[in-house]
């Protein structure tokens, strides 16, 4: 059997009165001889507990009607927020909710209007089409790249025109370490005319 929380309700505020433990969805709390009868609430965490895993307490039987969404925590009264369904849960449903992933950050490129990483910047963590979204058209001037929490290799490659287009920044793939205080040094003139960038695994 699958436990991810230890519910245990009481019918006065406070944890006081009488009590139940429930550990898995309840679709008619009057089977337990509970219904409308919660005051107080304590929720743990179960062996099986997952991130985004809720409990979701509901006005009517068969988890219809007004509900909340609660997790862990200690709930000395449900007559007040953020609860505020003082006697009235009818039914409890455990659930999961989606929790979106955290994006990947490979890289840290910051880009300067002036050299010596100096002047307006911006921070890119990802492919970036055309710097105009960024409002820093043609204006790179130095650069630096760090590697990201999630680095594994990956290399970044700047380009003269949006979409990846056009001469590269020589040479083609930055990693980490990049430090660049002056692209009036790099042979192939690409200062203040960079518009994309892309971030990748070098060769690919």
């Amino acid at each position: 059997m699958t436990v991810k929380f230890l519910i245990q309700a009481f019918k006065e505020e406070d944890y006081r009165g009488r009590s139940r433990h429930i550990i898995s969805n309840e679709a008619e709390l009057k089977l337990v001889g509970f219904d409308n009868d919660i005051a107080s609430l304590k929720i743990m965490r179960g062996p099986d507990y997952q991130p985004g895993d809720v409990v979701r307490l509901y006005t009517d039987k068969d988890f219809t009607g007004k509900y909340v969404e609660v997790g862990p925590g200690e709930y000395p009264s449900v007559h007040k927020s953020p609860l505020d369904l003082g006697h009235k849960i009818s039914s409890i449903e455990i659930t999961s909710v989606h929790v979106p992933s955290s994006p990947a950050v490979p890289l840290i490129v910051q880009i300067f209007a002036d050299r010596a990483f100096e002047g307006r910047r911006r921070t890119i963590v990802q492919d970036l089409t055309d710097f105009k979204l960024q409002d820093f058209d043609d204006e790179v001037s130095s650069l630096q790249i760090f590697a990201g929490p999630s680095h594994a290799g990956e290399v970044a490659t700047f380009y003269q025109n949006p979409n990846f287009s056009g001469f590269t920044l020589e040479p083609a793939d930055m990693g980490p370490g990049t430090s660049l205080a002056n692209l009036r040094e790099i042979p192939n003139k690409l200062n203040n005319r960079i518009s994309s960038v892309r971030i990748h695994m070098p060769g690919k």
